[in-house]
């Protein structure tokens, strides 16, 4: 059975080729330089701003990943909640979405946000599933044509 744990420093090159056998999935494509950026630096990025980055390992193999960045004032953003493709249908994307859920209650969150590509049918049917909801708001990432909310 799978484990999750907070990444670390020597997780890099698998979260990178799990964000790009996933986005290849819906014919999107990583970007480095902006969008993806913070998976450079998942400490700097996640840790050490009071949220988490938190990595599903099978077999000592990173086969899912979900993020949790801290906006303020006790608003966490859902981000980068990938499981690889050859995995999906487990039950897998659903143990992410519960530690996350209850990681951001626990790290002292009341809110929660996300932006999301509509080509991305199941996860935002999984979202939905957990209390998130469609919101008008602008997005960030140029991949993302959706965004959603909840309050914890």
């Amino acid at each position: 059975m799978p484990t999750i744990r907070d990444s670390c420093e020597s997780d890099s090159d698998q979260l990178w080729g799990l964000l790009e056998r996933s986005l290849a999935e819906y014919g999107l494509r990583p970007d480095r330089s902006a969008t993806d950026s913070d998976l450079v630096d998942v400490q700097v990025s996640y840790m050490e701003k009071g949220g988490r980055f938190r990595v599903l390992i099978d077999n000592g193999k990173a086969i899912g990943m979900c993020g949790l960045h801290n906006k303020g004032d006790a608003v966490a953003e859902l981000r980068k909640m990938y499981l690889d493709p050859s995995c999906k249908g487990k039950g897998y994307g659903k143990m992410l979405m519960e530690d996350a859920l209850a990681l951001a209650r626990t790290l002292g969150f009341r809110h929660i946000v996300l932006e999301t590509n509509r080509v991305l049918v199941e996860a935002i049917g999984m979202y939905k599933k957990y209390g998130f909801v469609e919101v008008e708001q602008e997005v960030s990432s140029v991949r993302c044509n959706c965004a959603m909310a909840m309050d914890l």
